[in-house]
């Protein structure tokens, strides 16, 4: 078995409780195949950026020192990361142990399997699927190596033969070299790729509204809405539109609502129990009708249960409680009341900013 360790600078998400990692196998089941690289990464706060280890077996016999390694290391971190781990790797590391009798404390791990996690996102990110490779290019991440999971295991065949070869002739060749760098460059590439999957985790914290330091300013055109989120976005982005803007930069989210001074209406989803007044272009509840001559007054139905309101509104998109405005009954954007966004709680405000990336990112 041989070591390599690399150092990557990725400084701006720091997960000192946590370790990923990534196994290349020699095939799918861990009853007839064996580990034989695994990658493993985690936070160095002395060095400011994460620490890379690979661990890769010169033949088939060292299997058990590349587990025992592994087993090892994860031991003084809570948590591991992986991508796809849930179904694959975990359960074929444990297999594999099994067969060797090698105690571990793997299920004693918390485990974030990144692909479990964040395949919900696949739809806001546009992408026809949820593999590594896509997900962490979504993320920003640049791939080097496009060796596919078939030919990595064609290389490590080559890598045996040749190291084999290499023991008898005592000089490692330059043939061994290429075959060895060319698969720790595939591992590599999956483990780093990791920490780029998991920024994506800040998109899934608007959806789910872990929001914080959320800060209102207004002024004669608009109501903006800043935030702070726990991870920094993967990359810059900004929208607009004719109502609104949104920007999501390093580690906050911000909503600018442009104010708009119009007649809206707001809809009484229990219509049956509401009159209409043609005269007056509104809805009454039942109770108060009584008090309207029949002849001005009809049953309400869906379309024209609504009462009206002239004020300065900003956008909401959706319906965020039961004081929603719009243009018309089949209209699909709601409004609120300036006056209202101002004074809501932060449970509201978090709803509206969700509502707006929901907007955007088209959900």
């Amino acid at each position: 078995m041989k070591t390599f360790t690399k150092f990557i600078d990725k400084s701006n998400i720091v997960l000192s409780d946590s370790l990923f990692f990534d196994i290349e196998t020699t095939g799918l089941s861990h009853s007839n195949s064996i580990v034989f690289l695994i990658g493993i990464m985690y936070y160095d706060e002395d060095k400011n950026g994460y620490v890379l280890i690979q661990n890769i077996i010169y033949k088939m016999s060292e299997e058990r020192l590349i587990l025992e390694d592994f087993i090892r290391r994860i031991k003084p971190f809570k948590r591991i990361i992986s991508f796809n781990g849930t179904s694959f790797d975990i359960p074929f590391i444990k297999g594999r142990c099994a067969r060797y009798g090698i105690m571990h404390d793997i299920n004693d791990k918390i485990h974030l399997d990144l692909y479990l996690e964040l395949r919900p996102l696949k739809k806001l990110l546009g992408l026809d699927d949820f593999k590594l490779s896509s997900a962490s290019k979504a993320a920003g991440f640049d791939r080097i190596d496009n060796t596919s999971g078939r030919e990595v295991i064609e290389l490590f065949h080559e890598y045996v033969k040749e190291a084999s070869l290499c023991r008898v002739t005592g000089i490692e060749s330059e043939t061994l070299r290429k075959l060895c760098a060319s698969l720790l460059l595939h591992n590599s590439d999956d483990v780093e790729a990791y920490i780029y999957v998991y920024a994506l985790k800040a998109y899934k914290d608007i959806l789910e509204q872990k929001f914080f330091d959320i800060k209102t300013n207004e002024t004669d055109s608009e109501v903006s809405l800043t935030a702070g989120i726990e991870l920094y976005f993967p990359k810059e982005l900004y929208f607009s539109d004719e109502y609104s803007s949104l920007l999501l930069c390093d580690k906050s989210i911000t909503v600018s609502l442009k104010k708009t001074e119009r007649c809206l209406k707001i809809y009484y989803k229990d219509y049956k129990n509401y009159y209409y007044l043609p005269d007056e272009d509104m809805s009454i509840h039942k109770s108060l009708a009584l008090y309207v001559d029949k002849e001005h007054r009809e049953k309400a139905h869906k379309e024209n249960c609504y009462s009206k309101r002239e004020d300065i509104f900003i956008a909401t998109y959706e319906e965020l409680d039961e004081e929603a405005f719009k243009y018309g009954y089949d209209d699909g954007i709601y409004f609120a009341p300036v006056a209202k966004v101002m004074k809501a709680d932060e449970e509201w405000l978090k709803k509206l900013m969700a509502a707006v990336f929901r907007h955007y990112f088209k959900l």
